[in-house]
Parts: structure tokens; C-alpha cells; sequence
């Protein structure tokens, strides 16, 4: 399913693999929503944000699909403080 809206993400829940993760990066590489990327992590604009300006929602996601964060590498976690760095220069 192609999630063009709100109404239709709402629509296509849940998501518990990785065939159908919105969040993938054969996905996201569609939508050119990255707007920064680490070694183990991107960081996109929401494209269906719940409040507000769009710039103002963003999400970082790490490139390796993972449902639970316990599944993150050490390196993982160690890289993240690059994705807060952006994070804070974005805003």
C-alpha cells in the first residue's frame, strides 16, 4: 500500500516487519524526506506530522530495522550523539 495521506498511514497499521515498515530505507529513499544521515541512523521530516509546522516534527530512524531498542548495537547507541548534535543545530 502507498500511504499518500494521514488517513491512509492511519489505515495501514500495524507494522511489525520489515516488508511493510514505512520507515525502511527503500522507503524513505522514495520520499526524499532525509535531511540527515549518520552511520547507523537517518533523521526525516514527518510527513504526517500530529500538530504544527511540518519542519517542526522530526524523527530519527535507524537505518538497520529494529522494533524494540534493546535490538540497537552498542555502536548504535554511541552514534546517536551525532543525531543529537543535528538535532539540536536544527532547531
Amino acid at each position: 500500500m502507498e500511504i499518500k495521506n494521514r488517513q491512509d498511514y492511519e489505515n495501514s497499521k500495524p507494522y511489525f516487519t520489515k516488508e511493510n515498515c514505512p520507515f525502511c530505507a527503500k522507503d524513505l529513499a522514495k520520499t526524499n524526506t532525509i535531511i540527515f544521515e549518520s552511520d547507523f541512523w537517518y533523521v526525516i521530516k514527518n510527513k504526517y506530522p500530529y500538530f504544527g509546522e511540518q519542519k517542526k516534527h522530526i524523527l530519527a530512524l535507524p537505518k538497520k530495522h529494529s522494533e524494540f531498542s534493546y535490538e540497537l548495537s552498542r555502536e548504535e547507541f554511541a552514534d546517536f550523539v551525532n543525531v543529537e548534535k543535528f538535532i539540536k543545530s536544527y532547531f
